[in-house]
């Protein structure tokens, strides 16, 4: 039903909802890149860098530094 109405599975949408909080916590959080990453349940800090650079082509480290607004 997701896919038909969204034109995504379900694990990409989850994937989407998890890098835009993250792009969120990135820009506007005092919190470092495996406290976000904890804080959005990933175990490994690693497996949340690996996703994030997949979707951005950015590391969360890069896209934390080039737009963070605080």
């Amino acid at each position: 039903m997701l896919r038909s109405i969204t034109g995504q599975s379900a694990q990409q949408h989850i994937q989407q909802k998890v890098i835009e909080s993250a792009k969120e916590l990135l820009a506007n959080s005092a919190l470092n890149v495996s406290q976000i990453a904890y804080q959005l349940g990933f175990e490994h800090p690693q497996s949340f860098h690996k996703l994030f650079r997949n979707k951005t082509q950015l590391s969360p480290l890069e896209y934390q530094t080039n737009f963070k607004i605080n």
